[in-house]
């Protein structure tokens, strides 16, 4: 879905003339992959070649956060649904908690900024959030799983739901794998703003006429590592279990196993292959909070920061029972539940394009009121005509998920753009500095919004 694909994209730098459509800068063919100085770079250092076997690490710590972050929400359907069968409840705050360390990402850059070990302020902590992402996995890879919720059909190739449960105890136990889910997630987040941090400082060496490389080459790796790995769950955990279409197929176990190899790869690929200065400057903890109050005590700011988290936590209230219609009313499938999200992925990305090429001179007051209105729209009839009975169609009903990642991705772009226009260019700091410090608090405020609005979606008891 759109909600979870914001926790890990980013905006890309902003040109530092100001103009809004350097918010998706051109990337420029280079034929020169040597160092240079000058040519419009905001620092004085020599470029990066990001692509040197001294630097090859740099991108990927992206290609494995791509795989992780994709692989592990892509089995919460065909496994806490399918082979535990948990409540609905559970369901829906399992798929907020999995990815609730994305909401400390700017906590994350403030301790890599401000506090650097061994005198490095990246790679011990990439170090040290694989180390800890891939001891996770390795225990979701050998713990024994519990026998399934349901039984099988006599062919063996569906739950028996007319039967009473095989182990009526699974439904229980979607606590304790959530929560090593969650800790194999703060690992990788450590890690992907450790890169973060890199990034900012490599486009800082980049001449004017490639400016904007760097971030894009990152996050296109990245999203190639996600339809990877949706495509691995897809087609790898489609076994009856886990409510797949194949006979038999990988269990949940051994797509952890298969996600903790690159995962323990990247702790000496950190080390050993990322070119990083050692005993360079350090941002103080009063100055980095102090860009950050300023910004906020300004009206526009405040203003655009209020929106996000009012507007983001109401659109993000669902009701806990839209798994279970998503399985039960739809009869949608692991396999097409994943495709139809490596689809999504690509139409998100086409919303993104949409607004470089046609909406950055159009007021985004209502770029933002346009693509929520057209949210909801799409949204009511798919639900609705599957909820009455009207269409029960796996396909129907994931069309919606489909449809909305256009619009979901003009609103995505445009709540941290305004964010970033608004920030003083007075400051500089490396992680959060005018251009990073607005975009990295709408990405905050967005991310924790899934905290609040499944508070709001529980049913309240009496």
């Amino acid at each position: 879905m759109a909600t979870e694909l914001s926790a890990v994209a980013e905006p890309p730098a902003k040109d530092t003339t100001g103009s809004t459509a350097s918010l998706f800068p051109e990337s420029a063919p280079s034929s020169d992959s040597t160092p240079s100085r000058g040519g419009g770079a905001l620092s004085s250092e020599p470029e990066i070649d990001i692509f040197s076997v001294r630097n090859c690490g740099f991108l990927l710590q992206y290609f494995s956060v791509g795989l992780i972050y994709g692989g592990l929400p892509a089995t919460l359907y065909g496994f806490f649904l399918g082979y535990l069968a948990v409540p609905a409840h559970v369901y829906s705050t399992v798929r907020v908690i999995v990815v609730l360390p994305w909401s400390f990402k700017f906590a994350f850059g403030l301790l890599n900024d401000t506090r650097p070990l061994l005198g490095y302020r990246r790679k011990p902590y990439m170090v040290i959030g694989w180390a800890c992402c891939s001891a996770m996995l390795l225990l979701l890879a050998v713990m024994p799983l519990p026998a399934p919720y349901w039984c099988l059909t006599e062919d063996g190739l569906a739950h028996n739901t007319t039967a009473p449960p095989c182990n009526p105890h699974a439904s229980k136990e979607g606590g304790f794998y959530a929560t090593l889910m969650m800790l194999a997630a703060l690992g990788y987040v450590v890690a992907d703003v450790a890169a973060d941090g890199l990034t900012v400082e490599f486009a800082r060496r980049e001449p004017a006429h490639r400016r904007g490389r760097t971030q894009t080459t990152a996050y296109m790796v990245r999203t190639v590592a996600v339809s990877i790995a949706n495509l691995l769950v897809g087609f790898g955990m489609n076994g009856p279990e886990y409510n797949g279409t194949f006979a038999s197929g990988l269990s949940f176990s051994a797509i952890c196993a298969i996600l903790a190899v690159p995962s323990a790869l990247m702790v000496p690929v950190s080390w050993l292959l990322i070119d990083e200065t050692r005993g360079a400057a350090v941002s103080s903890t009063r100055k980095y909070l102090e860009v950050t109050w300023t910004l906020l005590r300004s009206r526009a700011m405040f203003q655009v920061v209020l929106f996000q988290f009012c507007g983001a936590a109401i659109f993000s209230i669902q009701t806990p029972a839209t798994g279970l219609v998503k399985e039960y009313f739809a009869g949608v499938k692991n396999l097409q539940a994943n495709l139809f999200g490596l689809a999504g992925n690509l139409l998100f990305v086409v919303g993104l394009w949409a607004v470089r090429k046609h909406g950055l001179h159009y007021d985004w007051r209502w770029l933002l009121f346009g693509s929520q209105a057209v949210l909801q729209f799409l949204d009511m009839p798919f639900q609705l005509l599957t909820i009455y009975g009207i269409v029960r169609n796996q396909y129907f009903y994931l069309g919606e998920t489909f449809l909305t990642e256009i619009p979901d991705g003009v609103s995505f772009v445009v709540s941290p753009a305004s964010a970033e226009e608004g920030a003083d260019d007075q400051f500089s700091l490396s992680y959060v500095d005018a251009d990073a410090t607005g975009p990295a608090l709408m990405l905050e405020l967005r991310n924790f919004t899934g905290v609040v609005a499944i508070t709001k979606s529980r049913p309240t008891p009496g």
